[in-house]
């Protein structure tokens, strides 16, 4: 009904239009277009060779999720070592037992740090040659929390009872 507002309105055919309320009169500023030729200076992002889509792996600052995937592989790793040896230490006193029903029939067998390395291994080297993506990030994080808690626990039961 009441568009008058939103559109230019002609008074006669030779008369310029006029402003409306959304549009500016005038020529534009001089630096208008600058966020466009700037937006056609950023780097590429860099493709997968391997990949004949062309997905993209990582756009600029992808490095960043890889580095801290890695660190994250490491915090895991770490961690492992930290997880085993209280938990041998712990197994040392009489009375205790694994509460990790896994774990215990790992430690029965002997197998435990096979188990551990094996997997470690794999992920120290298939992590820098995945694709980094905010998924497994998250993963690989979340697990190094529950390897930390793990410790954590194991260090206060020592505390309390070593």
């Amino acid at each position: 009904m009441c568009d008058r507002g939103m559109t230019n309105i002609r008074t006669s055919p030779a008369e310029p239009p006029r402003a409306g309320p959304l549009r500016r009169a005038g020529p534009l500023p001089l630096d208008y277009n600058v966020g466009v030729e700037s937006a056609r200076l950023a780097p590429e992002p860099q493709r997968d060779e391997h990949d004949p889509t062309g997905t993209v792996v990582a756009a600029p600052g992808g490095a960043g999720l890889r580095t801290s995937m890695c660190l994250a592989v490491a915090a895991i790793a770490v961690l492992n070592l930290a997880d085993l040896v209280s938990t041998r230490v712990l197994l040392g006193h009489p009375g205790a037992i694994e509460g990790n029903p896994l774990a215990r029939l790992l430690l029965s067998s002997g197998r435990l740090e096979i188990v551990k390395a094996a997997t470690l291994l794999v992920l120290i080297f298939r992590v820098p040659r995945r694709r980094p993506s905010v998924a497994f990030h998250a993963v690989l994080w979340f697990v190094a929390g529950v390897y930390a808690l793990t410790v954590i626990s194991n260090l206060l039961v020592w505390r309390q009872y070593g």
